[in-house]
């Protein structure tokens, strides 16, 4: 009996110290709750400068599907205009090395100073 006693009482004393140790260590906060994050189509809206004989790229990570649409807008607001060409990484692989390469007609454009325009890219490219 004395040492049934004594089990309960380490029991209860074992139970009472985790209880003390829970309530003041830092626990991490989770939650199930759901949070909306804002949608925005918009990839690239910044500014920058292109210095002249150079260029400036954008690389896209994203394959595109047959029913994704591009809208592509911009200025040039100093200077005078641009080449804008659109293709692909092995392509632009070429141009970087000076070799011939080969870019898509639409929506690239020869010295302009402005565009805006609808693009349909090809699929999973």
């Amino acid at each position: 009996m004395k040492s049934g006693i004594v089990a309960s009482g380490v029991v209860s004393t074992v139970v009472g110290v985790v209880i003390l140790l829970l309530s003041i260590m830092t626990v991490p906060y989770t939650t199930s709750r759901l949070e909306e994050v804002p949608y925005s189509t918009v990839w690239i809206n910044e500014s920058f400068v292109v210095p002249e004989y150079h260029f400036y790229y954008y690389y896209n990570l994203v394959n595109f599907s047959s029913e994704d649409t591009l809208h592509i807008n911009f200025n040039v607001t100093e200077g005078g205009s641009v080449d804008f060409w659109v293709m692909n990484e092995t392509n632009f692989a070429k141009f970087n090395l000076s070799q011939s390469f080969y870019y898509y007609v639409v929506p690239s454009r020869s010295s302009i100073s402005k565009l805006d325009v609808l693009w349909f890219p090809p699929s999973n490219q």
